[in-house]
């Protein structure tokens, strides 16, 4: 979306990289890569994930992905499963539509390149982004520091292209949530509304499924805590349980509506040094912060 970056991922990273060799890719027009003039597709992503795994990661990883880009992380555990031991997906898409979202402005912007700039300078003064991304993040985000770079990640040269290829909906990816074999975690911010194929994908034996308390949809900012406390017991349940998969929780309690919840279990605080996770050498200084000067208005 405008200004996305992997910036959002902070309140985590700093607490995985505790346990975990933690990369944060910029994917390519977003945040602080470059920003080329080409034709942003589903295919292109995917093919940069394979390749930053294969050629920097260099080990098979859990993929952890938001959003739409859960689709993407599925397509590459799907297609090169030996690059990836297990799958975190945080609000992963609940709608099986995966068509163009304004198929007339999508037009519009394809025949007029200077059509697509002006749409985008509408969206991106700093009064309109903070109207946009309110309903996003949590509230300490529409000021500050994480809107100061939400705002320079949108005004770096040539960030109109990938973010204008997202808002007309070319960069959608239909995936069959069942397809990859590997463990999978799903997190949602409180229980979605589900369609068939999501239904299917929460009653794999080998994906567990948390509804989080949470009305924010980038609950790895406004739930960090509880995000990051319930990867460290799974990842330590799936250890204990090598090679048997992790299933669904089975004691689960419908509400008044008559849908399944499944229930999250008791937060451990962070401080505590009680998850058995086996910390790996982390080169990166503990208090790594992303920087990036803000351009004037």
């Amino acid at each position: 979306g405008i200004g996305a970056s992997a910036h959002e991922m902070l309140p985590i990273m700093e607490s995985l990289s505790l346990h975990y060799r933690v990369y944060a890719p910029d994917l390519l027009g977003f945040g602080l890569s470059d920003t080329p003039d080409i034709g942003y597709t589903p295919a292109l992503f995917v093919a940069l994930c394979q390749d930053f795994l294969r050629d920097i990661v260099q080990r098979p990883a859990t993929l952890l992905a938001h959003g739409l880009s859960c689709n993407y992380a599925q397509a590459v555990a799907a297609r090169s499963p030996e690059l990836c031991t297990s799958l975190v997906l945080l609000s992963p898409p609940t709608s099986s539509n995966q068509s163009p979202r304004y198929p007339l402005l999508d037009r519009m912007i394809s025949r007029s390149t200077l059509f697509g700039t002006f749409v985008y300078a509408l969206l991106t003064p700093r009064i309109i982004m903070r109207q946009i991304v309110r309903p996003l993040f949590n509230e300490k985000v529409t000021s500050g520091e994480d809107s100061n770079y939400a705002f320079a990640a949108a005004h770096q040269p040539g960030a109109q292209y990938a973010a204008l290829a997202f808002i007309t909906g070319k960069l959608n990816l239909a995936v069959r949530v069942d397809i990859p074999s590997q463990p999978g975690l799903l997190l949602w911010q409180g229980e979605p509304r589900i369609h068939s194929l999501t239904q299917h994908a929460v009653n794999l034996p080998h994906i567990q499924a948390i509804f989080l308390n949470d009305p924010h949809y980038r609950i790895h900012e406004s739930a960090s805590q509880k995000v990051v406390a319930a990867i460290l017991r799974w990842q330590e349940t799936l250890q204990k349980e090598a090679p048997v998969t992790v299933g669904i929780q089975k004691s689960v309690a419908e509400n008044a509506s008559g849908r399944t919840s499944y229930p999250l279990p008791d937060a451990t605080p962070l401080e505590s040094k009680n998850a058995s996770v086996e910390p790996v050498e982390n080169p990166q200084p503990s208090d790594v912060k992303m920087r990036v000067d803000t351009p004037p208005n």
